[in-house]
């Protein structure tokens, strides 16, 4: 008959819980199997909106949406722990970022973000992700255009330490924008 209302972002912030386990299981999984790193989750916390994050080199980002939520999952790594990273998947030392590191990273993230989609799937969320980015600099920080905080997961391995950070906002429902004919 007609189509379903759209939706539009709230002002208020929202991460549904249910997304923190799978990332935290997702990456630390993923660490441990791939890696033969033990990740160590610290406590969550949240970081205000205009907070100075901390800088980091290598992010990983991707957009999640649903029909209730809009949100963005984001892995920082320092650019050491994330060479060591790589060179454990790779099998050899890596010391700088080369196209074989930002393969490698392309692999790292695709397992992460299958692995957090299964877990996802299997609590009956349905929800879609972007195609993830890999930014490589020094002294990255992230800034997220959602009006509220941002929940950060912290991990340490005896590698070094790592942020998965989840921002959102929730979706409300609006009548159908309707056309002059």
């Amino acid at each position: 008959m007609g189509e379903p209302p759209a939706t539009t972002p709230q002002d208020d912030f929202h991460v549904d819980v249910r997304l923190c386990h799978p990332f935290i299981e997702a990456v630390s999984d993923t660490l441990r199997t791939l890696c033969a790193l033990n990740p160590t989750v610290g406590k969550p916390m949240f970081r205000d909106p205009g907070a100075k994050a901390p800088r980091f080199g290598v992010k990983i980002l991707a957009a999640l949406s649903s029909d209730t939520l809009v949100a963005m999952v984001t892995m920082s790594f320092p650019q050491d722990l994330f060479l060591k990273v790589v060179s454990r998947i790779l099998g050899a030392e890596v010391r700088a970022v080369t196209p074989e590191v930002e393969e490698a990273a392309k692999e790292f993230s695709n397992i992460v973000f299958n692995r957090a989609g299964r877990i996802i799937a299997g609590k009956k969320m349905a929800v879609i992700r972007s195609i993830p980015a890999i930014v490589f600099g020094d002294g990255l920080r992230t800034a997220y255009y959602a009006s509220g905080r941002t929940i950060v997961l912290p991990l340490s391995t005896e590698a070094g330490n790592l942020e998965i950070e989840i921002t959102g906002q929730r979706l409300v429902a609006q009548a159908p924008i309707l056309e002059a004919a």
